[in-house]
Parts: structure tokens; C-alpha cells; sequence
């Protein structure tokens, strides 16, 4: 990717970053005692289609994992998946106001506690209008993710691979809930 400063520009069609090697590394982010919050500020510049964020899984059939992707028509979307039968933990798709504008800048935070109470799953951009989820009836995988975590890219497992057109900054990732004042100092610092 190329540097911009402080923030990086990935070009949708060959730019990618891998967050680390290990496929353990990232497990809190889908298994039975999955619990983080993930922020990041994110300028799109595709044309709006399926465009991935994160990535750790290329099939939802037999993998494990999760993904954060946007969508032509709904938004961003945010799944952990299990492994299993194609079956989701979590299904979180934003209206379509929440498609990332091209030409701004939007904070964007994600937040997921498998073991918490109603609702599991959040989304807020510019840390307002929250979309929320509940977990489905489908049990969490404790197994390693399929993949590392990939930044602006999803692999198909054949060698190809779909990718992302954005620039972002100030990635986090935390394994716990921030508080809505810690967001706050966040988004306005």
C-alpha cells in the first residue's frame, strides 16, 4: 500500500496488508469468548460493491473466521462465521446510509461480545447511529481462524483474490468493549 502520511491508500485491485502470521492470533474475534471493539477512520473510493475491510475466512462453508466488507446494497456488513454448514454467529448489515461516502473521511467502530447481553454486535460511524445484532442460535467455533487477518483483501483459496479501494488511518484493536466516552475521545481527537 501506498503511504499517505499518516494514512494508507489501498487501490481495490492488488494492495493488501496481513495483520500478522499466525491464525491464533486474532481468535478472540470469533470464538466461544469473542469480546473486542475495532476502530478506524476510512475514506472509500471504490465504486460501492462487495469490497473487503478485514478478512480471515474466504468461504463461510467450512471456515472460521470473520470478515468486514461493504456492499452495494445494504452498507457495511460484519459475519463471524463457524465453520459449519455455511451457519453465521453473527449477521450485521447496516442500512444503506451507512455505505462509506467516497470524498470523506468517517470514523467507523465495531464492537462484538459473544457472551454478552442483547445486543452482541455493534456498528457506529462517526460514533452515532448505532446498527446493532444478537447472536444467532449457532455456537461460536473455538478453532483457529482459516486465514491471518488480511487488511483490504479476501482470498478465494484458488489463487485469486478481492480486494479493497480505500484509504484508512489509525487502526485499533482491542480485546475488550470500550466504553461510549472512550469512543468518544476517540472520534473527537
Amino acid at each position: 500500500p501506498d503511504d499517505l502520511g499518516n494514512a494508507v491508500t489501498f487501490n481495490g485491485s492488488s494492495d493488501f496488508a496481513v495483520g500478522g502470521t499466525s491464525k491464533s492470533q486474532f481468535n478472540f474475534m470469533h470464538n466461544q469468548s469473542g469480546l473486542f471493539t475495532i476502530v478506524f477512520w476510512m475514506k472509500y473510493l471504490g465504486t460501492i460493491s462487495e469490497e473487503y475491510i478485514l478478512d480471515t475466512v474466504f468461504t463461510e462453508g467450512t471456515q472460521v473466521g470473520f470478515y468486514v466488507r461493504t456492499r452495494a446494497t445494504d452498507g457495511l456488513q460484519f459475519r463471524v462465521v463457524r465453520g459449519v454448514d455455511a451457519t453465521r454467529v453473527i449477521v450485521l448489515t447496516t442500512t444503506a446510509n451507512f455505505i462509506p461516502d467516497k470524498d470523506e473521511w468517517h470514523m467507523y467502530t465495531l464492537t462484538y461480545d459473544y457472551s454478552g447481553s442483547s445486543p452482541q454486535a455493534t456498528i457506529k460511524r462517526d460514533n452515532d447511529n448505532a446498527e446493532t445484532a444478537t447472536i444467532t442460535s449457532d455456537a461460536a467455533s473455538n478453532a483457529n481462524a482459516t486465514y491471518a487477518m488480511q487488511i483490504a483483501r479476501r482470498d478465494n483459496g484458488n489463487g485469486g483474490a478481492a480486494f479493497g479501494n480505500f484509504q484508512a488511518c489509525e487502526w485499533s484493536i482491542w480485546n475488550e468493549i470500550l466504553d461510549d466516552d472512550t469512543i468518544a475521545e476517540l472520534y473527537n481527537s
